[in-house]
């Protein structure tokens, strides 16, 4: 009996043995199961991140862009009204006009030509529209928030309208004084026109009369011409129909000849 228990008492051991070093190994792989979830999870958070703050930062260049289009619109907008006589570009007096809408007269030439330096990168003397856009967007106008932005693209376009209105004033008022010019030699000319008129009636009339005369004798000449083409025409169409019966009748004699010989 001791024998046998002390047998059973090893075989325990060695199952215990083998039961403790089977659990170390699972244990193992179940802790090395766990790290790689640990770090597909990491990797996982980490790429989710990173797509996260891709898809932010392409969300920011597609806002960044729109905005950049919205207000080269408005710039070019802007620019057309400043554009007063229609060239493509802005010079010197309209830069002049500009200024001084906006900062009254002690706007002077020599700013406006500072001014002026300052947008015409290609030195040719005037501001075209590219060179506009491009000051507003890349300066420091180009990173203002939209409050900012909007006053001053009010301030231009409003500056540029005055003008404008003021300029269309000032033709109404030369269009209407030279209106008035205009109307003073129609007034002289409807006088002499007149006169004239009167003189020309007298000679039309005598001309009147005879072309009156004239007119008599191509009538009755035109008259004689229908009656004559008339004539014509009647012995044209009388020929016509003798030839036709000449014509029917030879046909019908060969027809008959071609009888008679069967």
């Amino acid at each position: 009996i001791a024998a046998e228990e002390e047998a059973a008492k090893i075989a325990a051991e060695q199952e215990a043995a083998r039961v403790a070093a089977e659990e170390e190994a699972a244990a193992k792989i179940a802790a090395d199961d766990e790290a790689a979830r640990v770090e597909a999870v990491r990797i996982a958070a980490e790429e989710a991140a990173a797509a996260k703050i891709a898809a932010e930062e392409e969300e920011a260049m597609r806002v960044q862009k729109a905005v950049r289009a919205k207000r080269e619109a408005e710039l070019q907008d802007v620019f057309r009204l400043l554009d007063m006589d229609g060239s493509g570009s802005v010079g010197i007096q309209e830069m002049l006009l500009l200024g001084r809408a906006v900062r009254g007269d002690e706007f002077s030439e020599e700013k406006a030509k500072r001014r002026l330096g300052k947008l015409d990168t290609s030195g040719d003397g005037v501001i075209d529209m590219s060179e506009f856009v491009q000051f507003y967007t890349e300066g420091k106008m180009g990173m203002a928030d939209e409050h900012v932005w909007a006053a001053e693209m009010k301030l231009l376009s409003g500056a540029a309208a005055r003008i404008a209105a003021e300029q269309e004033a000032a033709k109404v008022a030369a269009a209407k004084e030279e209106a008035a010019r205009i109307a003073a030699e129609e007034e002289a000319a409807k006088i002499a026109a007149e006169q004239e008129a009167a003189r020309v009636a007298a000679e039309e009339e005598a001309a009147a009369k005879i072309a009156a005369d004239d007119e008599a004798a191509r009538v009755e000449a035109v008259r004689i011409a229908a009656e004559e083409a008339a004539a014509a025409k009647i012995a044209a169409e009388e020929e016509e129909a003798m030839r036709v019966q000449k014509a029917v009748r030879a046909k019908r004699e060969a027809e008959l000849q071609d009888v008679f010989r069967l």
